[in-house]
């Protein structure tokens, strides 16, 4: 959503109040609440919402959780909220609202977390007008050097000192924060789902996501969670103007064929941009750096810009994505399902078949599958292991929220959160952003839950990948890709165009500001920036991981530099 922010302040500072309002007012901030010592605003050509009730502010689009269950689309009434203490509020949130939203309660004798003086504001992003941004931010390198080892952590971290970040699904005070959802809570009551519930649930959630738009988009890569969702805009008469595929040269890379079926299918035109190999355009990245968090929404500048062109051209003002469908479909051929399917196949919900599938699934023996579940069941969730160019500067230990409440789950449920986490660090602005809403249908709240709460050996074991989402779509979705095995692949292409941007990313890199304090090493880094090295080990991630922080980190020193020079 659009950008937000509220603003507070202590009696007898009425002064700093109005100078602050004036400069956000020139800063393109629009008022949309007042109370006494009290103003909201918001910023962009769609801004969210604001509905004020006894108590407090709902900032952004909430739905009617016993509506979607319904079948039905209707917003929240934050009305139901008037009246209760703040945490018995926000758990009244998580429990019959979902949707894309900021709750802010006030009460006396608490503070929002962002204090300069006597001025008080939360918001979406830090301000850059006049007396709201305070003098003593400054970069944080401990938290830089842990996003870099772990990027899935950048969704409840901000890498500034004096900022305080709220993960989602957290009630947040200045002096202690409470846990209103996590998914592990939801994953430790199984629940045996029927995949027509998952098609009513996402007609339901789209419907939602629908209300009063004019004109939306889908992105139709070719795979299943993108066409589910294109299948699903189609199916409950969203009004769909256009959608967009990406084909590369390479034949792994080029899903015209079936991007082609599911817009014949739902009469919609399919325009296609064209890849090639290309360079990463540094100055987009850094147009992109201004929030609170890396740019990774930006990571394909190619890709961000020609989608904003698109988006402007055809008008629309939502693109919607499958994002997350690997996910909370379980996509991965990962081993440790196996421990999952053994827990079952004890329990009486399934039988060894299913273990051989999942050997299938993983290019591997029955017993050696066997041998790997035994030893999964206990232990930790995965991780992906940090790049190897760290440097001498340490990370902070940073835990993403939802990975420390893993106890008792199975290993592959314990996996599928952490992946769930990875999903949501990809956060930040982007230029197609700017344009449209960026909606994911597939990681809504209710989605999510149904995921979570179905067992892997129902919702991942089959003959083919994602079997449960297969049969809940069976009858939209075109033969064509019903029956199609495996899935597209980019990877090559931007190994290619990481390596051909190496004479851009080498010098910005060993040369930056990460090598200065410490937190990439480079000795090790600069033997790796060769493009045969990376094409053959694939270190096209980490690398432009690398990237984006360096640019950012860049962007946000030069922004300092200047406020403390103006203040000076």
């Amino acid at each position: 959503m659009a950008d937000y922010l509220v603003l507070t302040w202590l009696r007898g500072f009425e002064r700093d109040a109005a100078a602050a309002i004036a400069s956000l007012e020139r800063g393109g901030w629009t008022e949309t609440y007042r109370c006494s010592e009290c103003r909201g605003f918001v910023r962009g050509c769609r801004p969210p919402a604001v509905k004020a009730f006894a108590g407090g502010l709902l900032i952004g689009a909430a739905f009617d959780r016993a509506a979607t269950e319904a079948g039905r689309a209707a917003p929240f009434e934050p009305a139901q909220l008037s009246g209760l203490s703040p945490p018995k509020a926000g758990a009244a949130l998580t429990r019959k609202a979902w949707g894309g939203y900021v709750a802010l309660f006030f009460q006396s004798g608490t503070a929002p977390a962002v204090v300069r003086g006597p001025l008080h504001f939360v918001a979406s992003t830090v301000p850059d007008e006049g007396a709201l941004t305070p003098l003593e931010f400054a970069i944080d390198w401990r938290s830089v050097a842990a996003i870099l080892r772990d990027s899935s952590v950048a969704s409840a971290l901000v890498a500034l000192a004096g900022v305080d970040s709220v993960a989602p699904g957290t009630l947040s005070f200045p002096d202690r924060q409470f846990r209103l959802w996590s998914p592990a809570t939801v994953a430790r009551r199984p629940v045996r789902h029927r995949p027509a519930d998952l098609e009513r649930r996402l007609d339901a959630v789209t419907r939602a996501l629908t209300l009063d738009r004019v004109a939306v988009t889908a992105e139709i890569s070719g795979g299943l969670d993108s066409a589910i969702v294109a299948l699903g805009l189609g199916a409950t008469g969203a009004p769909m103007v256009a959608a967009l595929n990406q084909a590369t040269a390479e034949a792994e890379g080029d899903e015209r064929l079936y991007a082609q079926a599911v817009a014949d299918r739902i009469g919609a035109p399919l325009d296609v941009m064209h890849r090639g190999v290309f360079s990463f355009d540094v100055a987009a990245l850094a147009a992109a750096a201004a929030g609170p968090r890396p740019p990774y929404n930006a990571q394909d500048p190619a890709y961000d810009r020609f989608a904003s062109a698109w988006l402007t051209k055809v008008g629309a003002d939502a693109l919607f994505t499958g994002q997350g469908g690997d996910v909370v479909f379980f996509q991965m051929p990962e081993p440790v399902v196996a421990g999952d399917i053994l827990l079952d196949v004890l329990r009486g919900r399934c039988n060894l078949q299913a273990l051989a599938q999942w050997a299938h699934r993983c290019r591997s023996s029955t017993w050696r599958i066997m041998a790997e579940a035994i030893g999964a069941i206990g232990g930790g969730e995965g991780a992906i292991p940090p790049p190897e160019f760290m440097g001498r500067l340490f990370p902070r230990h940073a835990v993403h929220p939802w990975l420390d409440d893993l106890g008792g789950l199975s290993p592959g449920k314990r996996y599928q959160i952490w992946t769930l986490t990875s999903v949501g660090g990809r956060v930040g602005p982007s230029l197609r952003g700017d344009v449209a809403d960026l909606v994911h249908p597939l990681l809504a709240q209710p989605i999510v839950e149904m995921c979570l709460e179905t067992p892997l050996s129902s919702l991942a074991v089959g003959e083919r990948d994602r079997p449960f989402a297969r049969k809940a779509f069976a009858e939209r979705l075109p033969a064509v890709l019903l029956q199609r095995r495996g899935k597209g692949d980019v990877t090559k292409l931007y190994s290619r165009s990481v390596a051909a941007s190496l004479e851009v990313v080498a010098p910005l890199l060993l040369d930056g500001r990460l090598v200065q304090q410490g937190v990439i090493d480079r000795e090790t880094l600069a033997p790796l920036l060769d493009p045969e090295v990376m094409m053959w080990r694939n270190l096209a991630g980490p690398i432009m991981r690398a990237v984006y922080l360096e640019v950012w980190v860049r962007a946000w020193e030069a922004r300092l530099a200047t406020r403390s020079a103006a203040a000076g």
